[in-house]
């Protein structure tokens, strides 16, 4: 039963998941205007937006002037539906389950964006950095939790650190050293072009 309604909440994060895939890369407001149509620009209904079952309702197509649907919107539905089910499975309804469900939510919008637009907004990882450390502290203050301690060194004394910084510093070190030296064996003609983009390359230079 809770594994039924962790894929029902998933799929209608899923619909909004879709919403920032499509208006984030083009930095536009995620919540005006409404939903609508982006070949007519018909207000959608509150008919046209029910998750899975109003892409198959409507065969892929808009109601009001039948241009195409991207599978990719029934797509990123089922899927964030389906691992929100996953992950209530194993994790029941605790503090990791909200955690990672949004830490999925968040990489399944960056997976899409960087697949049709070459590019991660800064929303998404600024996302996961507060999921992050909101996980840490919840967990502390729910005694199931506790800093990890960082050596100094030349001395006895340790830092206490919060898990998920030590591994933001960490992989985003290592996502940025790679993209650093990737960018030094770029031709010219591409580093320029690399430049105008919003995506990793262009964090490292």
């Amino acid at each position: 039963m809770g594994g039924s309604i962790a894929f029902l909440y998933g799929i209608a994060v899923g619909s909004f998941l879709n919403v920032c895939i499509c208006r984030l890369p083009e930095e536009q407001s995620i919540v005006w205007p409404p939903s609508h149509c982006p070949k007519c620009n018909t207000k959608l209904k509150g008919v046209d937006l029910i998750p899975l079952f109003s892409f198959l309702f409507l065969r892929g197509k808009c109601r009001y002037c039948g241009a195409p649907i991207s599978c990719r919107y029934f797509i990123v539905e089922l899927v964030t539906g389906l691992l929100f089910a996953a992950t209530f499975l194993r994790y029941g309804l605790s503090i990791d389950f909200f955690a990672y469900v949004a830490f999925i939510s968040a990489l399944i919008v960056a997976f899409v964006v960087d697949m049709e637009y070459l590019i991660i907004p800064d929303q998404v990882w600024i996302v996961g950095i507060i999921v992050g450390i909101g996980r840490d502290i919840a967990q502390i203050i729910a005694g199931s939790g506790s800093a990890s301690r960082i050596p100094l060194p030349f001395t006895e004394a340790a830092l206490p650190m919060l898990p998920s910084i030590i591994g933001i510093v960490l992989c985003g070190g290592t996502f940025y050293l790679i993209a650093f030296v990737s960018y030094l064996f770029l031709s010219p003609k591409t580093k320029r072009r690399w430049r105008n983009t919003k995506g990793l390359w262009a964090a490292a230079t």
